[in-house]
């Protein structure tokens, strides 16, 4: 039986963690997975990935004993547990540490998913470049989880990238909701998201301030490392008690079922926004920030695209969603419609299947 590893950073509600819970939920086969994360302070997702039927070990380690010792720890894991495929759900240096580990021992199969563009510098593309390079050699393959992440990664070499390939993140789609039977109440407009600088919520805060509507809530759900910046943002817009820091969540899709708009303010660097269609499968209309990944997820045509960083266009949109319901219902109906036709788990777990056995 083939013995799947999956290679995560840690036991957070980050959108890496959950999307792969989702896979081996789902997974289409009989394979049994294991799984190691590479931070040893624990946290929420551990209980979650224990308590999934087709998981047999979960376990932590750390890296701070050097990229040796993580070798070492990570090839005595697959020893130990007969691992036949590993997914390393990260793209980077460590993800070439554990495919030398998992070649030393045997493993040929070796995926490794690439979630953000290589944009940037010299230095960070050329990093890049020599990722891939090793990647190549070592028989990785690359899945990057959108079009626009695996063309980014084309552009520094097409060779290094014959095995390459896109797969969507996938999510559970439920029924679609009737939100134009829901009572009149306070508007709920939310944004989930971590809190880093690949995300851009000094705009949509600021964006939030100009809304018309005193009776609406900003919730802004996420954690990260511009927390206390972000804090300091709103109490610099005077809007303590209007916009709420909810932290790091595992109710996400109730959150999402109480909101009526929701909102993903984000800047080029952005991969995909595995947020973007949780908010689409609980039929909600999505305003998010003209660039490329958003504009594959949800359509180049979508009436929720608004130039990044312009805080007074997105303020006039979100003001036109608020003041007009029915525009609300039909473009939540449309996310919903292409949530299930594109990002259904399903796909992607068999998709991940064929990649992974190819």
């Amino acid at each position: 039986m083939n013995v799947i590893a999956h290679v995560i950073v840690g036991f957070n509600h980050g959108g890496t963690e959950l999307q792969c819970q989702r896979l081996i939920t789902n997974w289409p086969d009989n394979s049994r997975h294991v799984v190691i994360a590479l931070d040893s302070s624990g946290g929420p997702m551990r209980d979650v990935f224990t308590n999934i039927n087709n998981i047999d070990v979960v376990e932590s380690l750390s890296q701070e004993s050097g990229r040796l010792q993580l070798f070492i720890q990570l090839r005595t894991f697959f020893i130990r547990h007969h691992v036949t495929h590993i997914i390393n759900h990260y793209f980077g240096i460590t993800h070439i540490v554990s495919a030398l580990a998992g070649r030393s021992c045997g493993v040929r199969h070796n995926l490794a998913l690439s979630g953000n563009p290589a944009s940037g510098s010299f230095n960070f593309r050329l990093k890049c470049w020599l990722i891939l390079l090793a990647s190549y050699y070592l028989n990785v393959s690359i899945i990057a989880c959108s079009l626009y992440v695996l063309e980014s990664l084309r552009s520094i070499s097409l060779r290094l990238l014959k095995r390459a390939r896109y797969i969507y993140n996938g999510i559970e789609i439920p029924d679609l909701l009737d939100r134009s039977n829901e009572p009149a109440r306070q508007i709920v407009i939310s944004m989930v998201a971590r809190l880093d600088a690949i995300k851009d919520h000094e705009t949509l805060i600021k964006a939030f301030k100009v809304v018309k509507s005193p009776n609406a809530r900003l919730n802004i759900i996420g954690d990260g490392p511009l927390r206390s910046a972000i804090e300091k943002v709103i109490t610099s817009e005077s809007l303590i008690g209007r916009v709420h820091m909810m932290g790091s969540r595992s109710d996400i899709p109730q959150l999402l079922r109480k909101s009526d708009l929701f909102v993903f303010s984000t800047t080029e660097m952005e991969g995909f926004g595995i947020a973007v269609i949780e908010a689409m499968a609980s039929t909600l209309p999505v305003i998010a920030s003209n660039v490329a990944a958003s504009r594959e997820v949800l359509g180049d045509k979508s009436l929720g695209l608004v130039p990044p960083g312009n805080h007074v266009a997105l303020a006039a949109v979100m003001n036109d969603f608020i003041e007009n319901p029915k525009r609300r219902f039909a473009l939540g109906t449309e996310n919903w419609l292409r949530a299930k036709e594109i990002f259904s788990i399903d796909f992607s777990a068999k998709n991940f299947l064929e990649a992974l056995y190819d």
